[in-house]
Parts: structure tokens; C-alpha cells; sequence
């Protein structure tokens, strides 16, 4: 069991570490929406809806209800990894946004709405992280036919804290940043982060 421990995070290590070292960090608002993933925000809460799942679960027989919950949870941990990666953007542009704020000793409007977006940012890319987590483990175990895969609504939960409305508090922070830079700078992010739909 520890050797599988080790094994997944050796995985998400794999994921995670090389990003790090070949990433554009964003200097403008421009650079941001240029960097973002974006997001079918219907299809990420039909993913984590338990009452879809419930009736995906009524109305396929066993070995086709288990092929389609892998393939939403799979589907689940490729939107989790673009939300945390877009969460990882959006702290970028606030920490260059705070640093050209204290240069210029900016007005204190901006400066709350950069903190607004480092605190939801820094929040959710900590428990995007642990989800993350909790789901490849939970993948592989599944692909391993040691355990079966849990509801997508339990995965998204951390002590109560949902993962989709603090991604919800970012996005918004992010928008009421970005009116700094204009008027139709929250509806071009908005736009980047879920679509043309949003």
C-alpha cells in the first residue's frame, strides 16, 4: 500500500513539477486571457452532480454505468487540472498586479481586489491540490479493481468547502480585478475562463 502511495505521488509529481519550470508568467491582463484553459462550466457541475450520477446509475446496466463514471471521473480530473492551472495564472498576474501596485503605491481599491484573488487562489490551488490527489489515487485503485470510484460531489468537498465555489470566489475577484484595466476586461476574462457562452 505504501509502495502504490508512492507510486501515485511520484505521478503527480511528474504532472506538476515540470510546468514549473517552463511556464510564461503573465505581465498583462493580455497575457492572462492568452494563458487561461478554458472551462464548460454546465458540463463541470453535470460532472459533479450526484443526481445525474444517481440516474446514470438507474438507467445503465453495471459494466456500462462503470465505464461511463471512469469516464466522467476522468473527464472531472482534466477540469480540475485546467482550473488549477488557471488558478495558478490568475495568482500570477495579482502577485505582478500587488508588485507594480507597492511601486506605484497605487490606490486602495486595487489593492483589495488583489487580495481577494490571492486569498480565493491560494485557497483553491490547495484544494485542487488535495483533490487531485484524492481522484488519481482513486483512478488507480479503480483501474486496479481494488476499490470503486466515489461520488464526483464527495471528491469535490473538503471539510464542507466545495471546490467549485471557491473557484467560483476566484473567478469572480479575478473579474473585479480586471475592470482595473478597462470595461470589457471582466467580459474578455469571463469569456477565457468559461467560454464565449458565459
Amino acid at each position: 500500500m505504501i509502495c502504490l502511495a508512492v507510486v501515485c505521488l511520484l505521478g503527480i509529481a511528474f504532472l506538476l513539477i515540470p510546468p514549473l519550470f517552463f511556464r510564461a508568467y503573465p505581465q498583462n491582463l493580455n497575457d492572462v486571457i492568452m494563458l487561461l484553459r478554458t472551462i464548460d462550466q454546465r458540463e463541470l457541475e453535470d460532472l459533479s452532480s450526484e443526481v445525474i450520477e444517481e440516474n446514470l446509475r438507474t438507467s445503465l446496466s453495471r459494466n456500462r454505468f462503470k465505464l461511463e463514471q471512469r469516464r466522467r471521473a476522468l473527464l472531472l480530473f482534466e477540469y480540475l487540472r485546467r482550473m488549477s492551472f488557471n488558478s495558478w495564472v490568475l495568482l500570477a498576474w495579482a502577485y505582478r498586479e500587488q508588485r507594480s501596485v507597492q511601486i506605484a503605491a497605487a490606490a486602495d481599491a486595487v489593492s483589495i481586489h488583489i487580495e481577494e484573488v490571492l486569498a480565493a487562489g491560494t485557497s483553491f490551488r490547495i484544494h485542487s491540490l488535495i483533490i487531485l490527489t484524492r481522484l488519481s489515487i482513486q483512478i488507480f485503485l479503480n483501474r486496479l479493481r481494488i476499490a470503486p470510484l466515489p461520488k464526483p460531489g464527495r471528491l469535490l468537498r473538503i471539510a464542507e468547502t466545495d471546490g467549485l465555489s471557491i473557484y467560483r470566489e476566484l473567478t469572480e475577484a479575478s473579474a473585479k480585478l480586471a475592470a482595473c484595466d478597462g470595461p470589457d476586461a471582466p467580459n474578455r476574462l469571463t469569456a477565457a475562463l468559461f467560454g464565449k457562452s458565459a
